[in-house]
């Protein structure tokens, strides 16, 4: 009798392990979790308030149980820098119409140091958009190409994400629409890669266009954190004004340049990268 009380008892406590395992590994991390973690690791709320879910997902992913480091986000305006033989001269948008934003962190081997600089794994960057008051007017296609030293960094294999959306407004909720996605840059050189930003149609103007891009860099040889070094990461946005203009993106040397003709908007911002050798 006793024999088979202890039996019992076995069986009983091997169930409650398992049923407690079971419960740990179903146990949902949600969004908010990441959002905390990802902030925890030094990357700003700010920078996270402008992502959805599926873009915090990536990010969480990308970083969880990483050694990184948040290396800032530069914004700027879109400005007029169309050509003068173009048919009509286009005016400064101001900065509350359209925010680009472009960010970089660093992601490091914590085991391998420099002079107590951490090594550089990858670098990722991030480049965002957001149209403001019902802009832009014109939702045809425009384009973003982004240009780096080769001689120090490559793209990381299947690395590049777009996402464009479109907001769509019910009562005092807001949902963020996909309108496009893409893994894959139109164009790439040793040195670059443009992509294509595919506008969302609605007659409905006062909704809001809004679209992330991420892709990384890996450094061709050793490089650690730290300043006493430079190089350039250049971005440029390109809008396009009109129906009759024809966007292409092309290999430009060892980069990528956008060639838009006629009515256009565009900004271009250098970004300093700090690394060490």
């Amino acid at each position: 009798m006793r024999k088979l009380v202890v039996f019992l008892l076995t069986i009983a406590l091997t169930a409650m392990v398992n049923v407690t395992m079971v419960s740990a590994s179903t146990v949902e991390i949600t969004t908010e979790d990441k959002i905390e973690y990802l902030i925890s690791q030094g990357i700003p709320e700010d920078f996270l308030n402008d992502k959805e879910t599926q873009d915090i997902d990536d990010i969480y992913a990308s970083y969880y149980g990483k050694t990184v480091e948040y290396l800032g986000t530069e914004t700027v305006s879109l400005t007029e820098t169309a050509d003068p033989s173009d048919i009509s001269l286009l005016g400064v948008i101001p900065s509350d119409d359209m925010m680009l934003k472009i960010t970089k962190v660093n992601v490091y081997d914590a085991s391998s140091t420099s002079s107590s600089y951490f090594r550089i794994i990858e670098t990722d960057v991030y480049v965002d958009y957001r149209w403001y008051n019902g802009k832009p007017f014109f939702r045809l296609t425009d384009a973003v190409s982004v240009n780096w030293d080769s001689s120090i960094f490559l793209l990381k294999p299947n690395s590049f994400q777009s996402t464009d959306y479109l907001s769509s407004s019910i009562g005092d909720q807001t949902n963020w629409i996909v309108t496009n996605t893409s893994s894959d840059p139109e164009q790439l050189n040793q040195g670059g890669l443009g992509y294509s930003i595919k506008m969302g149609s609605s007659p409905n103007f006062s909704t809001v266009q809004k679209g992330t891009a991420k892709f990384t860099l890996q450094p061709r040889s050793n490089i650690y954190s730290g300043k006493t070094r430079h190089t350039s990461i250049n971005v440029e946005y390109v809008h396009n004004q009109s129906l009759f203009n024809t966007l292409t993106i092309a290999k430009d040397g060892l980069g990528v340049t956008i060639n838009l003709s006629g009515m256009k908007d565009s900004v271009a911002k250098p970004l300093t990268f700090d690394y060490s050798v």
